[in-house]
């Protein structure tokens, strides 16, 4: 697995990002002390898959987070299992092969469009979807500007996981272990992006969920935790 090592940034956040292979998990760290961000506003939860990247879409949503409605193609038979917008995933993956691109990117761009749309007309203070491809190298290429355009004052949360622990948790035999190492690294560019020049938490799973430090990040995002959210990653 890459090693993951300190960014310095002019901020007081400290992110982790990936540079050697290291053997444990335990250099991946969200921070030990976190800027407060704007409080409200859009939050963009981006992950490589199999991160626990559901757990933490839960536990922003369990502390204040709004998901989304109808209006924002937000389906509960197809989205509330896994937290995720199921139309925005599809759109990411396809857009991630290179096919229907003008098509995929027209939808990623008019979701998050609808999301500030309603965001707007209830009231919204911090609403947010988690993407699941958002960061691998050919899907951001496409994605960075939308992102940028669409959504300008997004807060950035990535959920981390190390490689060993995603090749342990996949039984598909079309995804070999070099397959899959190449996947992970490949979203290298974009988490550095984000860190350096948007401030983005990382949330280290399955660490910082059981370590309480996912609170830090809640406060930092101006959300409240609950009991709710503390039972989430227990389930």
């Amino acid at each position: 697995m890459p090693k993951m090592s300190e960014v310095k940034k002019s901020s007081a956040r400290k992110i982790l990002v990936p540079k050697k292979e290291v053997k444990k998990n335990e250099e991946i760290s969200a921070t030990p002390k976190i800027t407060p961000v704007k409080p409200k506003g859009p939050i963009a939860i981006l992950c490589h898959w199999r991160t626990g990247s559901s757990v933490l879409a839960k536990v922003l949503r369990a502390c204040g987070m709004i998901i989304g409605n109808e209006q924002t193609l937000w389906d509960s038979i197809t989205c509330e299992n896994q937290c995720e917008h199921s139309l925005m995933n599809q759109a990411g993956d396809q857009i991630s092969l290179g096919n229907n691109l003008e098509k995929n990117k027209v939808l990623a761009k008019s979701i998050l469009l609808a999301y500030k749309a309603e965001a707007t007309k209830h009231g919204w203070d911090n609403y947010g979807l988690k993407f699941t491809h958002a960061l691998q190298a050919t899907c951001w290429a496409e994605l960075k500007a939308i992102f940028e355009e669409c959504w300008p004052d997004a807060r950035y949360v990535i959920s981390r996981r190390s490689v060993e622990q995603i090749i342990a948790a996949m039984n598909d035999p079309n995804w070999p272990e070099q397959k899959i190492k190449d996947s992970y690294t490949s979203c290298e560019a974009a988490v550095n992006y984000l860190v350096k020049e948007k401030g983005a938490f990382i949330i280290n799973y399955p660490d910082d969920h059981s370590s309480g430090e996912i609170k830090k990040v809640v406060e930092a995002l101006g959300l409240t935790w609950t009991k709710e959210a503390e039972g989430v990653f227990s389930k």
